[in-house]
């Protein structure tokens, strides 16, 4: 893996550490996410951040990893970027609670070897 990759890798964990830390404070429900704008506000700074940290990695490193779903990651980043005010918070939870941990257990695996 390119040094690059491997320096994303790493944001990209700390991102979905910070995701995981926001779900401890805040609660681990769809109301709490629904009911709470700081909540709102801090997981989806972290997955933007993600979506676009995603759009740098490597070709080379996607295709060899092309389990992950890369393309999906985009299109969320541009979700994001242009259409923020139309958020589904349903699909925002899905992703906090199903994929990022999810991409945790993959970056994780990947810096370990």
């Amino acid at each position: 893996m390119k040094e690059r990759d491997s320096d994303i890798i790493k944001h990209i964990t700390g991102y979905c550490n910070d995701i995981t830390e926001s779900i401890t404070r805040f609660g681990n429900t769809l109301d709490d996410l629904t009911n709470d704008k700081d909540y709102r506000y801090s997981v989806s700074l972290s997955v933007f951040q993600i979506t676009e940290l995603v759009t740098k990695l490597s070709d080379e490193f996607t295709t060899e990893n092309s389990s992950e779903p890369w393309r999906e990651m985009r299109g969320m980043r541009k979700f994001f970027a242009h259409k923020y005010g139309k958020l589904d918070v349903e699909i925002l939870f899905n992703t906090i609670t199903k994929k990022v941990p999810e991409l945790l257990a993959f970056c994780n695996e990947i810096l370990d070897e």
